[in-house]
């Protein structure tokens, strides 16, 4: 099939662009890597009136790191994500994250805001942006708000911004020192989206044990789930070798998960307490020039 009838326009600033959303009222899609996208257009599964080319804005393709911030431009692409040597030292897991979308092709392409924004649950930049607890700086002709992705997301695919507003960047904080990050994605064939993914972030105590924890899972189609609080029983936990499993055999118990086409919950569930289980193992073990 092909797409249905648009109007194209190619915004040649950010200015320009902001303009063109307050316009068009909400019937302006944005075409930045198109990896989703084009494929909606022509399924006709999306049937916008206007089609905004943002591949020009250069003003949203850049990394920085300072004031205990990682930032990253809307448009800069999976591959230089993964690659870049900002995100690579204050970040491995986000980078480790990117090289692991799709293929190669798609990983040139894409974009870390069209990504986040569409809120596929499945995706691999929302459960990384939930564990970090990023934000999104969001930008219109009103102005420029921040606003914590966690909030942002409001269930799969649909990401509560404005109409008339666009993704400038998105601020990943610089996780402190002893912090350690971890994921597990679990695929049913290369290159597909995950059936199932687990993220960890964890603090080692003095004794190797568990002084802060949140984990986020995604799985069976759910909103990626952030579980920090519901974790708190664990904190203090010596570095026990039944840890990791007793941790995962938790997170598998308290998660809403249902049948899908793909799985059934029995497992998924068993899916995720593996995920969860090696994450959790790998955050825990030693580093190099750590006591053991």
């Amino acid at each position: 099939m092909k797409p249905a009838p648009f109007a194209y326009h190619r915004a040649q600033s950010l200015d320009h662009l902001l303009r063109l959303k307050a316009d068009l009222r909400g019937d302006g899609v944005i075409l930045a890597g198109g990896q989703s996208l084009v494929p909606m257009l022509n399924l006709r599964l999306s049937r916008p009136g206007n089609l905004i080319d943002i591949n020009d804005l250069v003003e949203l393709d850049h990394v920085h790191a300072r004031d205990g911030m990682l930032r990253i431009g809307a448009m800069v692409r999976h591959h230089r994500i993964a690659t870049h040597p900002l995100v690579r030292r204050h970040h491995p897991l986000v980078a480790g994250m990117a090289s692991m979308i799709g293929y190669h092709a798609i990983r040139q392409r894409g974009t870390i805001g069209g990504s986040l924004t569409l809120a596929d649950p499945s995706a691999h930049f929302p459960l990384a942006a939930m564990l970090c607890d990023a934000t999104l700086v969001l930008r219109s002709t009103r102005g420029e708000r921040s606003v914590p992705y966690r909030a942002l997301y409001l269930s799969p695919l649909n990401c509560a911004l404005e109409d008339d507003e666009i993704v400038r960047s998105v601020l990943f904080p610089i996780p402190p020192p002893g912090c350690r990050m971890e994921a597990e994605i679990f695929h049913l064939n290369h290159g597909g989206f995950p059936l199932a993914a687990c993220a960890v972030a964890l603090t080692a105590d003095a004794r190797g044990g568990v002084a802060t924890l949140t984990l986020v899972i995604a799985a069976g189609g759910l909103r990626p789930v952030v579980l920090d609080r519901e974790l708190d029983g664990f904190l203090g936990a010596g570095p026990d070798a039944g840890l990791p499993a007793a941790i995962a055999g938790h997170v598998a118990a308290i998660l809403p998960l249902e049948d899908t086409a793909k799985a059934p919950a029995a497992y998924l569930s068993a899916v995720v307490r593996r995920c969860a289980t090696l994450c959790v193992t790998r955050a825990l073990a030693p580093r190099a020039g750590e006591p053991a």
